[in-house]
């Protein structure tokens, strides 16, 4: 599974940093239209994460993983072809839907095969495989941009994603417990009953408010507003996910002896702080260090809230949890992307900045109504022995 999601990753990282400006340059749509394929993209999710989570503990991880991965791989090969803001926006439907579907399935297969006492650094080595492969992306993006087009990385990217579905084609089985005759079918409104759960997320999606204009709408910013160059961006951009490769292991293991409310907390105040810095600085030198500080935070939020979304779950809702927590990321994602891309096509992105900080702060404060210390309701594991079709 490490494997598949380097494989993907690698993908992600050659077309994801561009997205922006693919979309506003190539094609040919505005800023603002962006931000409504973004927030198309979220609205899919909306959907796709709860039906993803369920269809994961009805059916099963493997048949999920399989058929989102598919359908994800052929859509974002397709965004190389678009040439309309409405093609834009069926690719986007189609990518959103099938990306949405596979990742509540993935997180419960890790919570499936790992114990409880070692998910936080299960959680972060995946995050590390993923921007392992994410890191060598974008200046390999910027090659193939200056060898042929933008378009090309989305073909790559359509590629990676199907990589990854062979993988896990030939080498992961199910790994879903096997259910007891009495229990009902999960729902995915069970899991929206429970308050820790339902707190979790709320101060997660107050987090991405920083991460997600820092992705989507900042290179367009820096570009128009600072003039820093394309390529600069997508050099400065994979900082990120070497930070991430080189220390989200060790740090995943001191957080996860740690309280979890007070680790997600402090993630969220440092993602805050690290746009706020780019507000009365616009140096390389300000922007290298926000990027460090930044993933900083998100070394710290990433694995410990999914971490904490599968200590909570009941066994038999382990994918319906991991749906809740997936739609904080994403509830919250297209909604940021697509004010903050607004205001930058206003001339005011600074606003942006401004409140960085601010949120980061409220978010804080909601994680600390989770319970102190580390949240632990652990159920049964499963084993499960490779698959050769």
């Amino acid at each position: 599974m490490l494997a598949g999601e380097a494989v993907q990753s690698l993908g992600f990282g050659i077309a994801v940093p561009y997205m922006t400006l693919y979309l506003t340059g190539p094609v040919g749509i505005t800023a603002t239209q962006t931000g409504v394929m973004m927030l198309v993209w979220t609205t899919v999710s909306l959907a796709g994460q709860p039906l993803g989570g369920v269809l994961a503990d009805r059916i099963g991880r493997r048949p999920i993983m399989l058929g989102g991965l598919a359908g994800a791989g052929v859509s974002a090969a397709g965004l190389a072809f678009v040439s309309s803001f409405w093609q834009v926006i069926v690719v986007t439907i189609a990518w959103g839907t099938f990306n949405s579907i596979f990742e509540p399935a993935a997180g419960a297969y890790v919570a499936d095969v790992v114990e409880p006492g070692l998910r936080t650094e299960a959680y972060g080595l995946w995050h590390v495989m993923a921007n392992a492969g994410f890191a060598v992306g974008p200046p390999v993006g910027a090659l193939v941009i200056w060898l042929t087009s933008m378009r090309t990385t989305y073909l790559l990217a359509g590629l990676a994603i199907l990589g990854y579905l062979v993988i896990a084609f030939r080498a992961l089985p199910e790994s879903r417990p096997e259910s007891v005759d009495e229990e009902p079918p999960a729902r995915f409104r069970e899991a929206l009953r429970d308050r820790l759960l339902l707190i979790l997320a709320i101060g997660t999606a107050t987090a991405t408010f920083s991460y997600a204009f820092f992705e989507e709408a900042l290179p367009v910013f820096l570009h128009e507003e600072r003039g820093l160059a394309i390529v600069t961006w997508g050099l400065v951009l994979g900082i990120n996910p070497i930070l991430v490769t080189l220390f989200q292991y060790p740090i995943s293991r001191w957080a996860a002896r740690r309280s979890s409310r007070s680790v997600l907390a402090a993630g969220a105040v440092l993602q805050g702080s690290a746009l706020a810095l780019l507000l009365p600085f616009s140096s390389i030198g300000a922007l290298l260090v926000a990027v460090v500080v930044l993933t900083a935070g998100e070394m710290l939020i990433a694995p410990v809230s999914s971490a904490v979304s599968a200590e909570l779950a009941p066994e038999r809702l382990r994918g319906s949890y991991q749906g809740v927590i997936n739609l904080a990321w994403e509830g919250a994602w297209g909604p940021t992307a697509l004010i903050g891309l607004w205001l930058v096509g206003r001339g005011q992105g600074e606003v942006f900045l401004a409140l960085a900080l601010p949120v980061g702060v409220f978010a804080a404060l909601l994680f600390f109504f989770l319970p102190r210390g580390k949240l632990q309701r652990e159920p049964m594991m499963v084993s499960v022995e490779p698959l050769r079709p």
